[in-house]
């Protein structure tokens, strides 16, 4: 009996623990949380812990999936920033509408998730969604001629930019001089330039 006893022992404790990673992605939530933690961005970690946290969209709830999104898009996983980029966005929205017809209080992680809001999309472009290059340098326009040139030339790069040839990086080169040479004027209160900034900002001319 005392021998039986002792195989059962040694048998348990040299039985491997699961992986946090393969654990997470049969469903342990504690192990998504400790992969999460330790820098696991993707599947088997943030990515994962974002969408087995994921609230009713209503305002109020949401947030711990919003933050594991957000982690996770940091990190270098392209779903994970789609999921915060949309999921902050829509948030926001439903939080604004919320204080406004039921005088709900302010989200602080809503207000600082927004305000990270371009750094999640620049780090979207740099994985490679042209759609989110585009994006940023539409943001970035008029706002931080450097990154709206960085962007551009990302989006460029990529096969949905088609600029192959050039073409494309040097129209939108002229579109964001063309956007910096009216920002001056809107700046100092000139009516003109502010709808001549407006207009270009909104009918890019590499269309």
């Amino acid at each position: 009996m005392r021998a039986l006893l002792l195989v059962i022992a040694v048998v348990c404790t040299c039985k491997p623990r699961p992986e946090p990673t393969r654990a997470c992605v049969d469903g342990d939530t504690e192990a998504c949380e400790r992969a999460c933690a330790e820098g696991v961005a993707g599947e088997g970690g943030c990515h994962t812990l974002g969408r087995q946290k994921k609230e009713p969209t209503e305002a109020g709830g949401g947030n711990v999936a919003l933050g594991a999104f957000r982690k996770g898009c940091l990190g270098g996983h392209l779903d994970a920033c789609t999921e915060a980029i949309d999921g902050i966005r829509v948030k926001a929205t439903q939080v604004r509408y919320a204080q406004k017809h039921e005088g709900a209080p302010p989200d602080p992680f809503v207000e600082e998730a927004e305000r990270g809001l371009v750094d999640l999309i620049d780090r979207a472009c740099s994985l490679g969604a042209a759609s989110r290059c585009e994006e940023l340098s539409r943001l970035m326009l008029g706002q931080d001629a450097t990154r709206a040139a960085s962007a551009s030339e990302r989006y460029c790069a990529l096969p949905e930019g088609g600029g192959k040839d050039g073409s494309c990086l040097a129209t939108r080169k002229r579109w964001i001089a063309a956007v910096e040479a009216a920002r001056p004027g809107c700046e100092a209160g000139q009516v003109k330039a502010c709808n001549e900034l407006t207009s270009r900002r909104c009918s890019p001319t590499y269309r």
